[in-house]
């Protein structure tokens, strides 16, 4: 039963974060991204030439696979977001920074890592 309750917890996080980023960034075209060696991202947001990718994860200390890495390596997205339960917002690597739900909506950014989260207001 535990199994049950745990697959359950984070396809339903993950749903949450995926429609709230929908609903938030309506005039951006979003789309999931695998690779046929398996790599993938959970959410790619695309307006014009600027890419965000976004990642989910039900652990407030996220591990990124090596197929997360390379799916950023491929899509070259210009920020990568980690979305997480509930974890203060902190940077990653380059480019990669790990937050809430709220943290990525607000558009939030304690590092000066451009381009900076405000340039993908909606």
């Amino acid at each position: 039963m535990n199994c049950l309750v745990t697959l359950f917890t984070v396809y339903s996080f993950e749903g949450l974060v995926i429609r709230n980023i929908i609903n938030h960034f309506k005039d951006w075209e979003y789309s999931f991204y695998k690779s046929a060696q398996g790599a993938e991202l959970d959410l790619v947001l695309q307006k014009g030439t600027r890419k965000i990718g976004i990642e989910i994860k039900a652990s407030n200390q996220p591990v990124l696979t090596k197929g997360t890495y390379i799916a950023i390596e491929d899509i070259q997205p210009d920020l990568v977001w980690i979305v997480t339960p509930s974890s203060d917002e902190f940077l990653l690597k380059d480019k990669i920074r790990v937050g809430t739900l709220s943290h990525f909506l607000k558009g939030t950014s304690k590092y000066p890592v451009p381009p900076y989260a405000g340039e993908f207001e909606n």
